[in-house]
């Protein structure tokens, strides 16, 4: 029996160790689908407790998102930050995003530095933040 409860715990951390998908191109982020996006640092411990958190609370609640993590040192980070729409004075930043068939970065909500799981399914479970675009294709006709 106690191998069993071993075995099972294991495979619990393995399937949450790979939740998040580190991303080095802006190319490479799903489009028309909301992105949980974590800006990181190689050595910060906050970034990675942030990573932690989301995994161990959050990613198997909200499995409607893709969570993806995306290094200072990228392309895509520097990608991402061009478009004005991300504080980056600290990190963990995160953010809710959808990325248009233009590749324009549509920003739902954004978390500035660390954000304990509370804070972030606080908004998670807020309707008006997160129905903003659940009609998407609606919204992209109506944008032209």
């Amino acid at each position: 029996m106690e191998k069993i409860i071993l075995i099972s715990l294991l495979l619990v951390l393995t399937l949450n160790a790979n939740s998040f998908k580190k991303i080095k191109e802006f190319e490479n982020i799903q489009k028309n689908k909301k992105v949980f996006v974590i800006l990181s640092m190689e050595y910060c411990g906050w970034c990675k407790k942030q990573k932690n958190e989301v995994n161990k609370y959050i990613v198997n609640k909200y499995d409607y998102m893709e969570y993806i993590i995306i290094d200072k040192s990228s392309n895509a980070f520097r990608k991402l930050v061009s478009t004005g729409k991300f504080d980056t004075r600290f990190f963990p930043s995160s953010s809710i995003i959808i990325i248009d068939d233009k590749n324009e970065v549509n920003d739902i909500f954004e978390f500035v530095g660390y954000q304990s799981a509370d804070n972030i399914i606080e908004i998670l479970n807020d309707k008006e933040i997160m129905e903003i675009y659940d009609n998407w294709e609606i919204h992209l006709l109506c944008k032209d």
